[in-house]
């Protein structure tokens, strides 16, 4: 965890162990972190495909 791994953004290290804590302490799964990565199993080959289809100067996301 202290390498970064698990929440890569925050670069403190004692910031990280913290909110690390913090989300391990929770006693009941957290249905939107378990909805977050269901979906992400669903999504993530059809955005490699959009991600092909558009070029490759595309700035922006899809709805602009």
């Amino acid at each position: 965890m202290l390498a970064g791994d698990i929440l890569p953004a925050v670069k403190d290290d004692n910031r990280r162990s913290d909110i690390f804590d913090r989300i391990c302490s929770v006693e009941h799964i957290i249905s939107l972190i378990y909805i977050y990565a269901e979906d992400s199993k669903w999504l993530e080959p059809r955005v490699r495909i959009l991600k092909e289809l558009l070029p490759n100067n595309s700035k922006g996301s899809i709805a602009e």
